[in-house]
Formats: C-alpha cells, sequence, structure tokens
C-alpha cells in the first residue's frame, strides 16, 4: 500500500509537471501564432496609414496622422509594437521619437465594419519636398522593428537611419501647402480592405479617427480576415486538452 501510495504521488508530480509543460507551450504557440498572422496581415497590406495632414494656411492646425487597424488587432499587447516615426526627407533620418499606436487616440463610436481608426495629433509635422513616415512592427516584442509601410509626401527619399534604414519611401502622390484650408486632410478612398485598395485624394475636410469620405471597408473574396477569437479557440484547446489528458492519466492508475 505504501509503495502503491509513493508510486501514485510520484505519478501525480510527474502529471502535473507535463500539464504545466501542456500549457506553457499552448501559450507560447498561441503567442508565434498571434505574432506570425498579425506581421501576414501587416505586410498584407491590412493595417495602414490612412489620412494625414501636415500643412495649410497660416499656423498649422490639427496636424495628424491617422492608422486603420482591424478591431481583432486593436489589443494592446499588438498596438504596443506597432509605431510610427517621422521621417526627414532632407537627411534620411527620422525626427521626433517613435510613437506607439497605444499612445494614439480612437472613437469607439466611429469603429466601422471591423475596423478602428488609431489618431495622434502633432505639433510639427515637416511640411515636405519631401517628407514622410513609417509604419513598423516588432514582430518578437525583442526591440527590433520591421518596416511595414514607408511613406512620404513630396517626393521620395532613402531613409538613412530608423526602422526604414536603406529603404526608399513610396509617395503618396498628393499633397498639402500654405494655401491649403485650414480643416481638410489627405485621405484614403474607395472600397476594400487593404491598403492597396484605395486611393489617396487631395485635401478634402478631415476625418480624423473616422472612415474617411468616399471609403467603405468589405471583404475580399476568397481573403479570410484575421480572428482573435481563433487564437483564443486554440489557446482553450490546448489547455484543456493538457487538464483533460493528466486528470484521465491520474484516474486510470489509481482505478488499476
Amino acid at each position: 500500500m505504501d509503495s502503491e501510495r509513493r508510486w501514485s504521488g510520484a505519478h501525480g508530480a510527474a502529471v502535473a509537471r507535463w500539464q504545466r509543460l501542456i500549457q506553457a507551450v499552448a501559450f507560447y504557440g498561441v503567442w508565434v501564432l498571434s505574432s506570425v498572422a498579425v506581421r501576414a496581415s501587416i505586410l498584407d497590406g491590412r493595417i495602414f496609414i490612412n489620412e494625414l495632414h501636415y500643412d495649410n494656411a497660416g499656423r498649422d492646425v490639427g496636424e495628424m496622422i491617422e492608422v486603420a487597424v482591424p478591431e481583432a488587432w486593436s489589443t494592446d499587447s499588438v498596438l504596443n509594437r506597432l509605431r510610427v516615426t517621422l521621417y526627414n526627407g532632407s537627411s534620411g533620418r527620422p525626427y521626433g521619437r517613435a510613437i506607439a499606436l497605444t499612445d494614439f487616440l480612437w472613437d469607439p463610436a466611429q469603429a466601422r465594419d471591423g475596423y478602428r481608426f488609431y489618431y495622434r495629433l502633432y505639433g510639427s509635422l515637416q511640411n515636405g519636398a519631401p517628407d514622410g513616415m513609417a509604419l513598423s512592427f516588432d514582430l518578437d516584442a525583442d526591440g527590433t522593428f520591421e518596416q511595414v509601410q514607408f511613406l512620404s509626401y513630396e517626393g521620395s527619399f532613402v531613409a538613412t537611419a530608423g526602422d526604414a534604414a536603406g529603404l526608399v519611401s513610396s509617395d503618396i502622390g498628393v499633397f498639402e501647402s500654405s494655401s491649403t484650408s485650414p480643416g481638410l486632410s489627405l485621405q484614403l478612398s474607395g472600397t476594400g480592405r487593404r491598403y492597396e485598395d484605395f486611393n489617396w485624394q487631395m485635401p478634402q475636410a478631415s476625418t480624423t479617427g473616422a472612415v474617411n469620405r468616399g471609403q467603405s471597408f468589405s471583404a475580399r473574396a476568397g481573403v479570410p480576415e484575421p480572428r482573435s477569437e481563433l487564437v483564443w479557440l486554440i489557446l482553450a484547446v490546448l489547455a484543456v486538452c493538457g487538464s483533460s489528458y493528466g486528470r484521465r492519466r491520474s484516474a486510470t492508475r489509481l482505478k488499476c
């Protein structure tokens, strides 16, 4: 009997260690799957710079950058690893500090069709000829950021430092000037769910923090949208399986 109890105790400890291992692997696996899925969504153009205002007549007011993000990826763990860096086109170097999307604002009432619109007001966006901004993502949460979008206005240039170092910016093809009326902005319009589905428009009434004028989000045939629920379902299944396996092994042995 004593040997049986000793065996059961040792076996129970082993089962507990096995269960903890399965749960640890489940959590790590879900984190990896989530990171890879987010990276795929970003590189596939589903997270993108959506609106911009940098210049107007008189004293510049309401300067801002807006980023469109699927609600499935609008979590602090993701937003904290997405950041916007401003670039000086003359030197190719960043200016100011990189800002994580957790420090951007958004209005829950303005979410549309599975998207949120995160925006930040700036006090001194440079006026171009050219200048730009980079949106980047820290895939491994190790402080190393991958360039996602590197956009510019009033021309293109090569980044010499920062997240977009060595890359050539993509000129959005529209611009503002010292004669642009206050309250206007540059916006994407069109229908789709990826950056490539939309086109930049010349200055029109700003829609900061909301869907743009002439813009709608609709699913594209044959392309599944990311679902955070799937990630958590995987986690739950693996955790439950690990727990059930441990109980089953323990119960089976005690019945013998």
